[in-house]
């Protein structure tokens, strides 16, 4: 069978996949990896202040004060700290960030190394090397960013691996 018969050669594969990684898996990452940060700077901003604001505020507070309307202030501004505190606990923002982060750092290396390996491939065997290999890593990242989200979900943070970053253990 000719080759231009063929539907799809594993240069065009090679060339749809790099593109997919480009457009949906590279911009996924960095986004997933921004709001997580955002998150977790405006959550624990948001913690902190509440606490130093019920210091401050029941520091100024009269007993009349106190008695009229500064203990739902206290209560309220303690609430929201609580909230706060409580939201960074149960959706792990930092961890998240720093999981999200690696996979876009993955990804970058992955794109980069498949447009290495397009750019060296001189036949339809390197292409089709070249495309499984690469296919084969975008696959291992998923599994690995799904894996660190069930870790995550099952509070066993102590066993999540990230590339590059020490646990507690290794320090």
């Amino acid at each position: 069978m000719a080759n231009d018969t063929q539907p799809e050669t594993h240069r065009t594969l090679l060339r749809n996949l790099i593109a997919r990684l480009e457009k949906e898996s590279l911009p996924w990452y960095s986004r997933a990896s921004s709001v997580n940060l955002w998150s977790w700077n405006i959550f624990s901003a948001v913690a902190l202040l509440c606490s130093i604001a019920t210091v401050v505020i029941s520091g100024f507070l009269f007993k009349e004060q106190f008695a009229t309307y500064g203990k739902e202030i206290l209560v309220a501004v303690a609430a929201l700290g609580t909230l706060a505190s409580g939201a960074l606990h149960l959706f792990k923002f930092r961890e998240k960030e720093i999981l999200r982060e690696t996979g876009r750092i993955e990804i970058q290396d992955a794109i980069d190394n498949a447009k290495s390996l397009m750019a060296s491939a001189q036949d339809e065997e390197a292409f089709s090397q070249a495309y499984h290999s690469v296919r084969a890593r975008a696959k291992a990242i998923d599994e690995s960013q799904h894996a660190g989200d069930s870790k995550l979900k099952s509070d066993s943070l102590p066993e999540l691996k990230t590339p590059g970053v020490p646990s507690r253990g290794d320090t």
